[in-house]
């Protein structure tokens, strides 16, 4: 019995790390896409966005204690 309520943590914790590096990914790929959008056409309304999407970047690898921290914009921590 305790071996199958710790087989469903480990499950479940290997499900949170994989949603949580699966979203870690999708952000970063939509900081990629809007970065290529402000060399084509700069606005602030996009820096905003990139801004927003980097603090949020932030605080998901701080939460789940994954991957390495952002090295970058000071204003994004």
């Amino acid at each position: 019995m305790i071996a199958a309520i710790i087989a469903a943590c480990n499950a479940f914790v290997a499900w949170v790390t994989w949603r949580l590096a699966t979203d870690l990914d999708n952000d970063e790929d939509e900081l990629d896409r809007l970065g290529k959008l402000m060399e084509h056409t700069p606005s602030a309304d996009t820096q905003l966005l990139i801004l927003r999407l980097r603090q949020r970047i932030v605080r998901k690898k701080r939460q789940g204690g994954i991957g390495k921290p952002f090295v970058g914009n000071d204003e994004a921590r």
